[in-house]
């Protein structure tokens, strides 16, 4: 059970920043979307923490086991993979509406085909 819960916590770290970044981004604004770029993150990075940390206490047999390198690892470089996680959907989530833009931008209205035509 100990290692279920380690695992759903690995889980979460990696894919709780995705869908907090899919959710609640409007792309209303370019201040906004960074910040909820950063609170994903953030959130993201305290659970890398949360793991980390349960890592340690559950596969420690005794407290003086407890590696702090880890935890000081942990807790440093944390906010790398969740950062990547939400870039990564921003890039999908732009793509996306690029392609599925209402107007159907990337095939040729009526002007932009006459305009194309009188070259």
């Amino acid at each position: 059970m100990e290692d279920f819960a380690v695992d759903l916590l690995w889980v979460t770290s990696l894919a709780l920043p995705g869908l907090l970044f899919a959710v609640a981004n409007r792309f209303k604004s370019r201040i906004a979307t960074a910040v909820v770029m950063l609170l994903a993150t953030g959130a993201g990075w305290a659970f890398t923490l949360a793991y980390a940390i349960a890592a340690q206490l559950f596969t420690a047999k005794d407290p003086a086991q407890v590696n702090g390198a880890a935890l000081a690892f942990a807790a440093t470089f944390g906010w790398v993979l969740p950062a990547i996680v939400v870039v990564g959907t921003w890039l999908i989530s732009r793509y996306l509406a690029r392609r599925m833009s209402p107007n159907d931008s990337f095939k040729p209205d009526f002007l932009r085909k006459s305009a194309w035509l009188k070259r």
